[in-house]
């Protein structure tokens, strides 16, 4: 009696083990392994992600589609280009009917595209801005058709900072400073550059 009770204690204790492991299995290997198939399922779409990015580019170098430099260069040109954007602020004065009231250029020697990273290392080195502020006086449709038409334009111009003072009489006095980039580094890149003596 004593070798049947050895016997069903040990295949108890034999059964508690086997539901132990399981037990180990299903919390421990089971979801690495669903993680693991997971990662494949990832890398797989990743992969044909990749594919069909690689094909694009391909077909685009191909056809050659792609910005054109004339595009490039009006975003980014090649020096502060200064003279074009009094012109421009002329302009949209015309189109708009919101008057100057006064404008000033500023060159400053580097640009501040590391504040807004917050790297250490340059950011962009050879990149450099043209500050500008400018003070309008028109209606609140004006000054909102100026604005829109300023953020329309092919050059690469962040607003930095805009404040607008309502008047009873209906005229508006805003206030707006923006940075326009210039990047004489990309000159030796380029097919046809466009330089002030032969700018448009």
């Amino acid at each position: 009696m004593d070798n049947t009770k050895n016997r069903s204690l040990g295949l108890i204790v034999m059964m508690l083990l086997f539901l132990v492991l399981l037990l180990l299995y299903v919390v421990l290997l089971q979801p690495s392994s669903s993680k693991l198939s997971d990662q494949k399922k990832l890398a797989e779409q990743s992969e044909l992600q990749y594919n069909a990015l690689q094909a694009s580019v391909n077909k685009q170098q191909e056809e050659g589609t792609g910005l054109a430099e004339r595009d490039i260069q009006a975003a980014l040109p090649l020096w502060d280009n200064s003279e074009q954007l009094v012109v421009t602020l002329k302009s949209l004065s015309l189109q708009t009917g919101a008057k100057i009231n006064s404008a000033a250029i500023d060159l400053p020697g580097e640009n501040k595209l590391n504040a807004l990273s917050g790297s250490a290392d340059p950011l962009y080195p050879t990149v450099k801005e043209v500050n500008v502020h400018v003070t309008l006086l028109g209606t609140y449709a004006q000054v909102k058709s100026w604005m829109t038409q300023l953020q329309q334009q092919k050059r690469l111009i962040v607003i930095n900072d805009f404040t607008l003072q309502q008047a009873d009489s209906g005229m508006n006095t805003a206030e707006l400073s923006f940075t326009a980039y210039f990047d004489p580094s990309y000159k030796s890149l380029l097919k046809n550059p466009i330089l002030p003596a032969t700018a448009d």
